[in-house]
């Protein structure tokens, strides 16, 4: 397993949630966020502004630190996980 670089993933969840997920091997994980904040986007422009806004907002910080948080566990686990 290569070492995983925590910002990157961290980086990867800022510019769509779950790529950064999918950059640490979770693909099942990343394409769940990527489909919840593309619903919510829809939501957002189209249903509930307020309500959207927030749900996306929380969606994108949750999917930057699972990233962040699961490539530094993934690396200080080593070859085993």
């Amino acid at each position: 397993m290569r070492k995983k670089i925590p910002l990157l993933a961290a980086a990867l969840s800022f510019i769509w949630p779950g790529v950064g997920q999918v950059y640490n091997d979770d693909g099942p994980k990343g394409v769940l966020f990527a489909l919840l904040y593309g619903l919510l986007f829809i939501a957002y422009e189209q249903v509930l502004p307020n309500l959207g806004y927030f749900l996306m907002t929380a969606v994108l910080l949750y999917s930057i630190f699972h990233a962040y948080k699961m490539a530094d566990y993934m690396n200080q686990a080593g070859p085993s996980h």
